[in-house]
């Protein structure tokens, strides 16, 4: 089966739909319920415990089981072509290693207490942010094809800049602020006004989405994302001094979309917005040969 695996510091991402978040437990409390894989006479529950950070995402200790476990999830199939995505500045420099890695390896796992094989036959690998761009480039709401573009993509820890013209990336860079920081940020601000509530960097995303309650009330906390405030300059000065923002599309996609949207959106007029958490996965899958 071909499949496209989107490994991020936040969430697992897939091209058939799936998504949980980046982290393995090796123990869970009783009551609940999570996927599990057991890996070398090692279990590990997929989508609890705590967030592992590293530059080379690959690196990560949990990065096998995260991959095994979003190919079970996403496949029944024995035999997987798999596309990766790397960051476009590790992308030349890694791409090689993490394909060595991976690439016809087999692994006897069991899954949910079904024993599985998984043959990775082939490992491909493709920039991330471009790859989400290539999965929309011919949808009708994503009239660019004749711009150059200006790719903004957050991820957990980094958020990826690249310059697209004629489909190459002719430019790129990165600033050391994700999702993860500004979630992190907005807690912080949350906890110091209402400091009788414990935030984590989950409840976050829901509060952004459906809103924050306390004592019954909805709250307002625009204060709590103004607090981020220096986190969205350094996006934006990097964009604003290296790149041709008012001549080109802009498209920001990744998990801190609508957040960059809301905020860059009152500086950058015209910007695209990618809401598709699964656009690097599926284009990932698009692009396997």
């Amino acid at each position: 089966m071909k499949l496209g695996i989107d490994i991020g510091n936040y969430n697992v991402k897939t091209s058939e739909g799936i998504i949980f978040k980046s982290a393995v437990s090796e123990n869970i409390e009783y009551g609940n319920k999570f996927d599990k894989i057991e890996i070398d006479n090692k279990t590990y529950y997929l989508g609890t415990g705590r967030l592992e950070i590293d530059y080379r995402k690959f690196d990560k200790e949990n990065y096998i089981p995260l991959l095994l476990g979003a190919i079970c999830k996403s496949s029944n199939s024995v035999e997987n072509k798999i596309g990766l995505g790397l960051p476009i500045k590790q992308y030349s420099s890694c791409k090689q290693e993490l394909i060595d890695k991976l690439a016809n390896k087999t692994y006897d796992v069991t899954y949910n207490d079904i024993r599985r094989r998984i043959r990775i036959t082939d490992v491909q690998v493709f920039p991330e942010s471009v790859a989400g761009i290539i999965a929309h480039f011919n949808s009708t709401l994503f009239d660019v094809k004749h711009k150059d573009i200006v790719s903004v993509d957050a991820g957990g820890k980094t958020t990826d800049i690249a310059l697209i013209k004629n489909k190459k990336v002719v430019q790129s860079s990165q600033v050391n602020t994700g999702t993860i920081d500004i979630y992190n940020c907005i807690k912080n601000s949350l906890e110091a006004k209402y400091f009788d509530v414990k935030v984590s960097l989950d409840d976050v995303e829901e509060y952004l989405k459906r809103g924050f309650y306390y004592k019954g009330e909805r709250q307002n906390i625009n204060f709590a994302i103004k607090s981020c405030n220096d986190l969205f300059k350094e996006i934006y000065t990097e964009l604003n001094l290296n790149y041709p923002i008012n001549t080109s599309a802009v498209v920001f996609q990744g998990g801190g979309v609508d957040l960059l949207n809301s905020v860059l959106s009152k500086k950058i007029s015209n910007i695209i917005k990618i809401d598709d958490l699964f656009a690097n996965a599926r284009g990932y899958k698009s692009l396997l040969k």
